[in-house]
């Protein structure tokens, strides 16, 4: 079992570089699910919505626009899943050798309908929503002062200043 998203199906605002990778996550299964098929090989997916974990509750504590958000959102992505119902229904798919393991299974839905999701005619309804929840998302975002690039030392190395300068300087150049 690979665990992907139910956000891997379709955009949402705030959280473009989370739903990247967790499509990404989707279709390196659905290739290696292609690749092993011939030697008995079975692959299945994880599409979890929103669970009860620290992340979650730290982006509701830190982020109310997070909260209004997920709160906006058409059932099931307005939804919350404890860790063990979660873990539960992966367990289950395990054993009952799913391709696929939506959680909750309401989730499905959004797998069948990502085309029209993502389709010309429910731009204009993604646009005003993001047009809605972006700006304060943004806001605080910034206020929280978590947006600089952290440069790991190497090796017990003090990173080069040249370097996380530039990287500050890139940053700071981009939002302006």
């Amino acid at each position: 079992m690979v665990v992907a998203s139910a956000v891997s199906f379709t955009p949402l605002a705030g959280l473009a570089s989370y739903a990247a990778s967790k499509a990404g996550v989707e279709m390196l299964a659905l290739a290696y699910r292609q690749e092993v098929a011939h030697l008995g090989i079975t692959v299945g997916l994880v599409h979890p919505s929103w669970i009860d974990t620290d992340l979650v509750r730290g982006a509701e504590a830190d982020l109310p626009s997070f909260q209004e958000l997920r709160g906006r959102l058409p059932y099931p992505g307005n939804v919350t899943t404890s860790v063990d119902r979660a873990a539960a229904a992966i367990v289950r798919g395990i054993v009952r050798r799913r391709s696929r393991v939506y959680v909750p299974r309401a989730i499905a839905v959004a797998n069948w309908a990502k085309a029209a999701l993502n389709s010309p005619a429910a731009w204009p309804w993604m646009r005003r929503f993001a047009a809605q929840v972006t700006p304060a998302l943004e806001r605080e975002v910034e206020a929280l002062g978590r947006h600089d690039q952290l440069v790991p030392a190497v090796d017990g190395a003090v990173p080069n200043p040249a370097l996380v300068g530039a990287l500050r300087i890139s940053d700071e150049s981009e939002q302006t």
